[in-house]
This record gives structure tokens, sequence and C-alpha cells, in this order.
């Protein structure tokens, strides 16, 4: 799986003013600037993949069994790469893993992405209160015939302007798609 973000910073210089003070591996990556993610397999979505990023790298994963609440910090994504950039008042993050270890099966995993702002807050694709809630995750399916949509922008969300910017390549030549 890869996924890149594209999010602002709170200024233009080196760095962003981004808080990126967690340099340990499951150290308290939570606290600073981040981007954090939640995977699920529609076969088994008792369990919860958690994964979170600071600007410079450092990453905090775990597995959680929801129906437990139980937490296990000692998981890690061991295939794990993360390349990341803050420069002109943006910061860049791209990951890839292997979707086998999150136990994803097929074609088909359950998400949501939050951006913590560390003096504002969290701002999700999902909005929930409980990160790690499953019926509240978008439903991913893939094939090398679907189209592909991008968020090409989402306007200023600190400043609560939204101008939310889609687009999708690969349509069939009516312009219609549907799953």
């Amino acid at each position: 799986l890869y996924i890149a973000v594209k999010t602002s910073t709170p200024n233009m210089d080196p760095g962003g003013g981004l808080s990126s003070f967690a340099t340990q591996r499951d150290g308290a990556v939570y606290d600073d600037d981040s981007v954090e993610l939640m995977f699920c397999s529609p076969a088994d979505e008792d369990v919860v993949y958690h994964c979170i990023v600071n600007s410079i790298g450092t990453i905090f994963d775990r597995k959680a069994q929801t129906s437990t609440n139980e937490k296990d910090v000692a998981f890690n994504l061991n295939d794990i790469r993360i390349g990341t950039l803050a420069q002109s008042g943006y910061w860049h993050l791209e990951m890839a893993f292997s979707l086998q270890e999150l136990g994803v099966p097929g074609n088909k995993l359950k998400l949501n992405i939050a951006r913590n702002w560390n003096s504002v807050g969290p701002s999700q694709l999902v909005a929930t209160d409980n990160h790690l809630n499953t019926t509240r995750m978008i439903s991913l399916a893939w094939s090398p015939h679907y189209p592909v949509c991008r968020m090409n922008g989402i306007g200023c969300s600190t400043d609560g302007l939204y101008e939310i910017s889609l687009g999708m390549n690969r349509l069939p030549k009516d312009g219609h798609y549907a799953a």
C-alpha cells in the first residue's frame, strides 16, 4: 500500500513550524504535528491497525482489538518506508508497506486518516470521536480497471474555509462509474 499526504504547515519556515519532538519508535508521536492512519480488513473488523507519523519520520504503530479495547504497542509494521519533507508551507508525507502485515486478504480495506495539529487538534477524513471506530471508516476496493480518485486540495481547514477539489482518471467513455 502506498499513501501520499500533502498538508499545510503553520508557517513557511524550513520545517514548516511543525512540532516533532518524538524521535523514538512508539514514542509520543501523537503529541506532535502528525498524520494518523487507521486500517482494518473488512474480513476482521475487530482488529484495527493504527499508525501515526510525525514530520521527521518517527512512527507510533499498534494493533487494537475493538471488542476488548486491548492495544498492542509491541506490534510494528516491519517493512514500512517513510518519506517526509516540510517546505514552502506544505508537509509532504509518503508511506509504503505490505498489506499482508495488516492481515488484509484480497482487494478490500477500510481506513480513516487524521491530520493532528499540535496546537489545534485533529482534522479527520471522516469525523469521529473514536479513531478506531470501524463503522466510521471509508471502505476501499481496488482493481486495475477502477478509476483513480485524487483529492487535489481542501482549502484552508484551519480557517474553516473548505474548498474541496477532487479529480479522477480512467473513467469509462460515458463518464459514469459505479462499483
